[in-house]
């Protein structure tokens, strides 16, 4: 069997002039509008409506997540943040990670700082704010000679988690 009997036996044809594909509607500059695809039918559907409106959208069509994407996660079995403002998690609630490589940007003075921990993200953070509070508690601390370095005088700076 031949791949063009195939394609014909499943409801293509041979002739280029029928042979109908098509994009995404997109005009330059436009906001990028990104909906599920859930099929070339709805697509091309939603895609009519947006070409009809007139509206400065570059649709785009993002595919639903895979089987192996689902069951591959690295990160399945980490626990999540329980609290709702967390000072330290973004809309991923990263605090409780292990394994982790971070980076800290001091507001005070913008000096960075990567670092990496094994046990939960929190508890490493909570280390570095309390080394900055109180540097005395914590000489060998990287954060408690920033402090004492960069921040003599001054209140202790905040920092954030990039």
């Amino acid at each position: 069997m031949t791949i063009a009997r195939i394609l014909e036996e499943n409801g293509y044809s041979g002739d280029p002039a029928t042979i109908a594909t098509w994009l995404p509607h997109s005009t330059p500059d436009g906001i990028p509008l990104i909906l599920p695809y859930v099929g070339d039918r709805p697509a091309r559907a939603v895609d009519k409506v947006v070409k009809q409106s007139g509206l400065p959208i570059k649709l785009v069509f993002h595919p639903p997540p895979t089987l192996k994407h689902l069951l591959t996660s690295t990160r399945i079995y980490e626990e999540k943040c329980p609290q709702a403002d967390c000072q330290y998690c973004n809309e991923e609630k990263i605090c409780q990670l292990r394994g982790t490589v971070y980076l800290i940007k001091c507001d005070g003075c913008g000096e960075k700082y990567v670092g990496k921990t094994m046990r939960p993200l929190r508890k490493r953070l909570d280390e570095h704010r309390r080394a900055l509070t109180n540097p005395a508690s914590y000489p060998s601390e990287i954060f408690s000679r920033h402090r004492t370095l960069k921040h003599k005088t001054e209140r202790a700076p905040t920092f954030t988690v990039i």
